[in-house]
């Protein structure tokens, strides 16, 4: 896995995927640009894409993306990578 930041606190992202083989709208890196009910997708700075698909927060267990975007309310446009808190 990586760690990153994310609303101020050091996150661990346990599992990921490259995506390749869609059109998603362009994104700073690290800015969530598409989200589902199960799905987060990070814009990269290449270009690329990445689909997280689990998340760990500081001293909580790890968590599937759907999990994640229902108990912490992620919102599209949040980025990772980012000390500041999205209020």
């Amino acid at each position: 896995g990586a760690t990153t930041m994310f609303r101020g606190e050091l996150v661990k992202i346990s599992a990921a995927a490259v995506i390749e083989d869609r059109y998603l709208p362009k994104g700073a890196p690290g800015e969530i640009v598409e989200l589902s009910r199960s799905e987060i997708v990070v814009a990269t700075g290449d270009e690329r894409f990445i689909q997280v698909n689990g998340i760990q927060f500081p001293g909580k267990k790890r968590l599937e993306a759907v999990a994640a975007i229902n108990g912490y309310q992620i919102k599209k446009g949040e980025l990772f990578g980012s000390s500041e808190e999205k209020s």
